[in-house]
Parts: C-alpha cells; sequence; structure tokens
C-alpha cells in the first residue's frame, strides 16, 4: 500500500488537482501579463513613430514660407518623428521656393526686361 503521509486517498487526489489548478492560473496570469506589455510597447511604437509629414512641410514652405514653419512647430510640437519629418520638408520646400524665386527673378530682369525694351522702344 502506498504512504499517503497520514492522509486518505481521496484528500491527496483533490490537493493534487488543486495544484495542477493553481500552476494553470499562474502559468495564464504570466500571459496576460505578458500580453499586456507586448501591447503597451506596440502602443508606445506607435505614438512615437507617427507619421511622416514631410509633404505638408514642404508645401507650406512653398507657399507660405515662414509662417509655414510656425504653423507646422505649432501643429507637430508633441511628436518627435512628425515635427522633425515636418521640418526636413519645410527645409526642402523653403529652398526649392528660393531657388524658384531667384530663377524666376535672373530670367525675368535678364531675358523679359530686355524683351520689353526691345519691344517698346
Amino acid at each position: 500500500m502506498e504512504e499517503n503521509n497520514g492522509r486518505k486517498p481521496e484528500q491527496t487526489e483533490k490537493e493534487d488537482k488543486l495544484d495542477r489548478e493553481q500552476k494553470k492560473l499562474e502559468i495564464l496570469s504570466k500571459m496576460v501579463e505578458i500580453n499586456a506589455k507586448i501591447a503597451q510597447q506596440q502602443s508606445e511604437a506607435n505614438v512615437q513613430k507617427g507619421k511622416p509629414r514631410g509633404g505638408v512641410g514642404f508645401f507650406l514652405a512653398l507657399f507660405l514660407g515662414l509662417i509655414g514653419l510656425v504653423i507646422g512647430l505649432l501643429l507637430f510640437e508633441k511628436n518627435k518623428f512628425e515635427r522633425e519629418t515636418f521640418v526636413n520638408g519645410w527645409f526642402a520646400g523653403f529652398i526649392v521656393g528660393i531657388v524658384l524665386g531667384l530663377f524666376i527673378y535672373f530670367l525675368y530682369y535678364s531675358y523679359l526686361t530686355n524683351l520689353i525694351h526691345t519691344i517698346f522702344n
């Protein structure tokens, strides 16, 4: 006959069953904690990343210049990724705006003024 340490066989079976159930609950609770941590990390990563805003910055710089920069800095104050991409796009648009402005300036004063002067003289 097996030794039950002074317990009845029914009690040891119940205790073993309870122990197994407790272990299952502990494992499940650990899995839930891990899943919650993973979900939190993913949501934090999504919040930190944001969407690229380079196109918005480019068009604001091209059409509004420095006012576009102020608008963008007010809009994207909290999210670093969006702000960085906005400023990069704004800078590119500002440079393109300056180059286009200089091109039109030189075109106007070198070619068009000569053309207008020739037509009216």
